[in-house]
């Protein structure tokens, strides 16, 4: 945006060994100290499970960043 401030809203499935899934809806902007996320599902023994929390991201340098993740998977 001109004035400096931006937002994203997105998704993404995470992986995990043995192939099973989870689908996550994100949130990510200017305006927030945190990002958002919400557990909205997955395959397999991850099916219907839910939850979500926030994160936060903090470049390092220009290859090398970190977070933090806080929240609860609910699982079904």
């Amino acid at each position: 945006m001109p004035d400096g401030t931006w937002k994203g809203t997105g998704t993404c499935t995470d992986i995990y060994p043995g192939g099973f899934k989870v689908f996550v809806n994100w949130e990510e902007g200017s305006h927030l100290k945190e990002y958002t996320y919400t557990k909205t599902g997955g395959t397999e023994k991850c099916e219907g499970v839910s939850g979500g929390g926030t994160d936060t991201y903090e470049a390092l340098t220009d290859t090398l960043s970190a977070g933090r993740y806080k929240g609860k998977i609910v699982m079904p």
